[in-house]
């Protein structure tokens, strides 16, 4: 598959591990959440892109609704 960046067809996977974190300066003491994709680098210009999986996704998807009904109202940065 050709890169997005440049379009090289020299793209390699690997397996990766991201710390995500949620949004905003309240959250900044938490920790952040790892989730551990596959990656896919271009090795001529370095452009990576990944998916979170499935399971991850749910639950930032529920760590993020969670969160931004506990801070409504409360702090400059909610929604």
């Amino acid at each position: 598959m050709a890169c997005e960046m440049c379009g090289s067809a020299n793209e390699t996977k690997f397996g990766g591990e991201v710390n995500i974190h949620f949004p905003g300066p309240i959250h900044l003491d938490e920790p952040g959440f790892f989730v551990f994709p596959k990656l896919a680098v271009c090795l001529d210009c370095g452009f990576t892109k990944f998916s979170v999986p499935e399971r991850e996704l749910c639950l930032l998807k529920k760590g993020l609704a969670g969160r931004r009904q506990t801070h409504v109202g409360n702090h400059k940065d909610a929604p």
